[in-house]
């Protein structure tokens, strides 16, 4: 059997991974295991799912923060080597305080690329780097909600693509959130407020958003060169069933 981990920085990120994946993958042939990093020690967490005989195992940690989702690979990795694991990636958002302090409240590209240049550099020192890859959503997970516009309408009857441009202005089918928005959770926060919804990036606001998400949602989401790091990210997950 296959076994993949996947580190992420919250339980935003956990609650969509396990989504993606369940979506993505036969149910029957994939399992999941979720836990969660807190003061150096695994813990679980809800969402396990363990068909009988599956073919690839997930292990989705919430490493608790943007900051220690390198961290908390770098701290565990041999181990997860040493029990078969194949894969390590991880996924963390743009946006932290960290890239403000040296961007400000921009995107910007060569800030991005230095960030991720210095994070190569710490997997390069890990024992096989070359089994380790991080992703991001730029600037935030939220970004990826937004490229996956189709969701709205199913989340409230009233938000139509179309009303979330003439009352808020922003054309969802053609923006690219990745570019467009430098905190994508406070525009999916005003759409949704817009029908007297709310978004706090609660475990059950999430939940609910990616109790909404469809298969083809994905590749909605990234046509037109838009939301590339979703692409990435989509396309590493699926090529863990190939490896």
């Amino acid at each position: 059997m296959k076994r993949i981990a996947v580190f992420v920085e919250g339980h935003c990120a956990l609650v969509f991974v396990r989504s993606m994946l369940m979506l993505v993958f036969d149910n029957s042939k994939v399992s999941f295991t979720c836990l969660e990093w807190r003061s150096h020690t695994l813990g679980p967490v809800p969402y396990a799912h363990q068909p009988p005989d599956p073919e690839i195992h997930f292990l989705i940690v919430d490493a608790a923060g943007d900051q220690a989702v390198l961290s908390a690979i770098k701290e565990r990795e041999k181990g997860l080597f040493q029990k078969g694991y194949q894969i390590i990636i991880g996924l963390r958002d743009m946006y932290s305080e960290a890239y403000v302090t040296r961007a400000g409240r921009t995107i910007d590209n060569k800030v991005i690329r230095q960030f991720v240049e210095g994070w190569q550099e710490t997997i390069a020192t890990m024992s096989k780097p070359d089994k380790i890859r991080l992703h991001l959503s730029i600037m935030e997970l939220e970004a990826w909600f937004l490229g996956m516009y189709p969701i709205f309408p199913r989340l409230h009857p009233t938000l139509s693509i179309d009303s979330i441009k003439s009352q808020l202005g922003h054309d969802l089918r053609s923006c690219n959130p990745q570019t467009e928005f430098f905190r994508p959770s406070r525009i999916l926060s005003e759409i949704l407020q817009s029908v007297g919804d709310q978004y706090k990036k609660s475990r059950s606001d999430i939940e609910r958003i990616c109790s909404h998400i469809e298969a083809s949602d994905f590749a909605k989401a990234t046509d037109n060169g838009r939301c590339t790091c979703l692409r990435e990210f989509h396309a590493e997950v699926l090529n863990c069933w190939r490896q």
